[in-house]
């Protein structure tokens, strides 16, 4: 985790491991909307239990690992917690739209997916100072325009 403000770290490349990893969460994030609106539950009840079953998952798998390792800084906490606050408000959002009868939820998801794709490299340049390619620029314009065209009929 580098947080140094003018670092200039170069451009990394994603092994095969990572690649499938990444398409699988992928998955994975675009299943449990589908599948809410699919059970016909509420939004709310989709949202709330997919977080709890992160939370319980989460915790299963790295209960060992936090106790040997602890976060340290008071602050770091602090906005960890306040980003999963933002993310709570998202996942509620994200899961109140995708089981609205009246949104199509594939396009919603993929919307979502493709907003994504267009701020991850942004962030990632304004938090990791993680240069942004030529390539991604492109692929972000064409993302861009791809929200423009999947929400047209």
């Amino acid at each position: 985790m580098n947080r140094h403000k003018g670092d200039t770290t170069k451009r990394k490349l994603m092994n095969t491991n990572s690649i499938l990893c990444a398409m699988f969460i992928g998955l994975i994030y675009l299943i449990w909307p589908i599948f809410g609106k699919w059970s016909g539950a509420p939004g709310f009840w989709v949202g709330t239990l997919a977080c709890f079953g992160t939370f319980l998952a989460s915790l299963a798998l790295s209960a060992r690992a936090m106790s040997k390792a602890p976060i340290g800084n008071v602050g770091i906490v602090f906005g960890l917690l306040l980003v999963g606050f933002i993310n709570g408000l998202a996942v509620y959002l994200y899961s109140i739209k995708s089981t609205d009868p009246t949104v199509p939820t594939g396009l919603f998801v993929t919307t979502v997916c493709i907003s994504m794709v267009v701020g991850a490299p942004v962030v990632d340049y304004t938090l990791n100072h993680q240069a942004i390619s030529g390539r991604q620029m492109l692929g972000i314009a064409m993302a861009i325009g791809s929200i423009f065209l999947i929400s047209r009929k």
